[in-house]
């Protein structure tokens, strides 16, 4: 997630620039990517400008340099063709797509500025923490959030929470490995972490900037044998292909039937986005196949016909794994709305599943607010030596912070696969069982008609002594 730091470092280089006169976002988000590819360039690929000539007599040249040129220094380097008849901007370009067939701005030659504006903007990114091999994402991060008229319903997954994800999935045999919805890459960034042996690793993304930034945020990482495929995938059908391990964070919300394309069932007739992919991903697992999927919370109890079919389809076509719900705030700054991780497999048990492993997640160790400050409280360490366990026998006289669900209540309770409402509902019942206020009053009556009966007896019996 973003550190507030190098988001304060951010902000300050965008009003810059909107003080230079540029006001549409495309324009702002192109310099400012341009300029931290160039020092990503440069750390990934030591003096990878060192060739590019400023002056005839100085043919060595790197990104903490550029700050000390002089005015007229500044206008040759980014203005004039110095360097195989290429312009600065020119050439990174092409230093980028001769590397990884990647475009990430639409401009050829660098938007004007004058001389002063371009060392104070120079400055200005030099102040950022652009050290690590996330801070392409955390850029990225920010230019979603000052985007506006976003419709998409696409919140990237937090870096801890893909971490996580990928530390869960770490003890899975998988040779293929698929995220159909990847964004930036990081689900896949994160899973290839532990130097997994995939022989495929495949991201789909519609959106076609984010599908460059993914490969360039792969081949900033050195990930090999990646493949990131700009489509939509819920316009293609199941085929042949299958994956052994599925991420995803797929967008939510309404989505335009031309955008969804037809369901992986003919049965699935939905305008969410989530149901739609979550059908899609149920038809490319393997046989022996993963899947972990994030998820609006609402999934889990909404009562409409798509999210019980699909839920039915869940519990008798698939093993569930597990649950895990996530607190409100996970996603923030980008929305509060609180989510739910699915784990399924393909593969069913000889024994048929009784009980579905449900934990719910209180704390994950940042703060419930836009800034997402690290706290003491996280549950996350818990959860995963309870993932690891989650099929033996419970501990008893331990406090847990997780629950069965019975299957049959669940196949008896339209597939509702959360807990809270399976417990109001249970409460519900047994208050719609207990007797009215005068069936109450009655038995009071009987009752005190009894007693005064009965002292009239021992009255009886104590005068006749």
């Amino acid at each position: 997630m973003l550190e507030r730091r190098n988001f304060l470092g951010l902000n300050r280089c965008w009003k810059q620039l909107n003080r230079f006169g540029f006001v549409e976002y495309e324009t702002k988000k192109d310099i400012l990517l341009f300029f931290v590819s160039m020092v990503l360039l440069d750390k990934k690929i030591e003096g990878f400008l060192q060739n590019f000539t400023i002056l005839k007599n100085k043919d060595k040249f790197n990104w903490s340099e550029l700050s000390s040129l002089s005015p007229s220094n500044m206008n040759l380097v980014f203005y004039k063709s110095r360097y195989n008849g290429q312009s600065l901007a020119a050439y990174v370009s092409a230093q980028i797509q001769e590397r990884c067939s990647v475009q990430l701005w639409s401009f050829k030659e660098f938007p004007t500025m004058e001389s002063k504006q371009l060392q104070k903007f120079i400055q200005r990114v030099k102040e950022i923490d652009i050290t690590s091999l996330s801070s392409f994402s955390l850029i990225l991060r920010f230019l979603q959030e000052k985007k506006s008229n976003s419709q998409s319903g696409q919140c990237f997954t937090p870096f801890h929470i893909a971490d996580f994800i990928a530390e869960l999935a770490g003890s899975l045999d998988a040779k293929s490995v698929l995220d159909p919805s990847c964004g930036l890459g990081d689900l896949l960034v994160s899973i290839k972490k532990d130097d997994h042996s995939f022989k495929v690793t495949e991201g789909w993304e519609l959106d076609p900037f984010l599908a460059e930034c993914a490969r360039f945020n792969l081949w900033l990482r050195d990930q090999k044998q990646y493949k990131i495929l700009n489509q939509n995938a819920l316009e293609k059908r199941s085929s042949d292909q299958k994956f052994d391990l599925i991420l995803a964070n797929p967008p939510f919300g309404n989505g335009k039937r031309i955008f969804l394309g037809k369901g992986e069932s003919d049965k699935t007739k939905t305008s969410r986005l989530e149901l739609a992919f979550l059908d899609r991903i149920m038809g490319l697992v393997s046989d022996s196949g993963f899947a972990f999927v994030i998820l609006p919370l609402g999934f889990l109890h909404s009562l409409s016909k798509s999210h019980q079919y699909i839920r039915q389809r869940l519990v008798e076509e698939f093993e569930i794994e597990g649950i895990i719900e996530f607190p409100k705030g996970v996603f923030l700054p980008s929305t509060g709305i609180r989510t739910t991780l699915i784990v399924f497999s393909r593969s069913k048990p000889e024994v048929p599943q009784e009980t579905i492993w449900y934990y719910k997640v209180r704390s994950d160790g940042y703060s419930k607010d836009n800034i997402r400050r690290t706290i003491p409280e996280n549950d996350l360490p818990d959860l995963k030596r309870a993932w690891v366990r989650r099929k033996e026998k419970p501990e008893e006289g331990l406090t847990q912070s997780f629950e069965s669900l019975r299957v049959d209540e669940v196949r008896n309770n339209n597939y509702i696969l959360f807990p809270e409402i399976v417990l109001k509902q249970k409460i519900n019942e047994k208050s719609t069982q207990q007797k009215s206020i005068e069936e109450l009053l009655g038995e009071l009556k009987s009752i005190e008609n009894k007693r005064r009966k009965n002292l009239k007896s021992l009255e009886k019996l104590m005068n006749e002594e």
